[in-house]
């Protein structure tokens, strides 16, 4: 590297650090509401995805590394898409019916309101939710999880991936405290397991497309369920 990319490389970590004491403020924070506005609550997160995607694009870039360095393989993409695809149904039967299940039993939401769920009452606007799990959850978060392991590992080695990973799920978690601390608990180890399937192979395309089917399940999922929690309100 030479002395700009060096120097925007250093740049890297310092946006690294200060978006994890970002996420630690939030903890003095009061919880973020959720808008009862579809359009303001899509707009709101489509400009935070955006921002984050041009923030990463501009640092790989600008520190002399490609998209390549964070694990986009081509070779063998459609084994790499299958194996992604099983990872993510696995992962969400995981959690969904496990891990959530013992959460909840041992942090009970005190706000039993629907949450974001009441943004999910409109079949007509799954495919938006669908398009922004594909690429705000899956291809984005993913990104930016790979970004942050691969610069810390091109600073200190292997060995320091692990605390890194630490660091990570605990920043992932605190990310969805809007779903109370259950929620969050369950983000966290659902942010783990996404990590391990990267570090699985360093295949980037193996983490996108298991985060993505996880995020097209439960979006699904969750339009459906209010569907069937309206009707049951209209019967009555």
């Amino acid at each position: 590297m030479n002395n700009t990319q060096k120097r925007i490389f250093q740049l890297s970590l310092i946006v690294i650090v200060v978006y994890w004491l970002y996420d630690v403020f939030k903890l003095t924070q009061p919880p973020v509401e959720i808008p009862d506005d579809t359009t303001q609550l899509l707009t709101r997160i489509a400009f935070l995805k955006i921002g984050v995607l041009s923030v990463i694009t501009i640092l790989v870039f600008g520190r002399g590394d490609t998209f390549v360095s964070l694990g986009w393989k081509k070779q063998k993409w459609p084994k790499q898409l299958l194996i992604g695809t099983a990872f993510g149904i696995v992962t969400f039967a995981l959690t969904r019916m496990l891990i959530d299940p013992t959460l909840n039993s041992i942090f009970p939401r005190q706000d039993q309101g629907p949450g974001i769920m009441a943004h999910f009452t409109d079949m007509s606007n799954l495919w938006v939710w669908l398009l922004f799990g594909i690429i705000g959850g899956g291809f984005v978060e993913e990104l930016q999880r790979v970004f942050i392991f691969s610069t810390f590992e091109k600073w200190k080695g292997k060995g320091i991936i692990v605390w890194v990973v630490l660091i990570d799920l605990i920043s992932f978690g605190i990310g969805h405290l809007y779903q109370g601390l259950s929620g969050a608990i369950s983000a966290a180890i659902s942010g783990l397991i996404f990590a391990l399937i990267y570090l699985r192979k360093r295949s980037f395309l193996e983490a996108f497309t298991a985060h993505a089917v996880y995020d097209i399940i439960g979006i699904t999922l969750g339009h459906i369920l209010m569907q069937q929690a309206m009707q049951a309100q209209t019967g009555q």
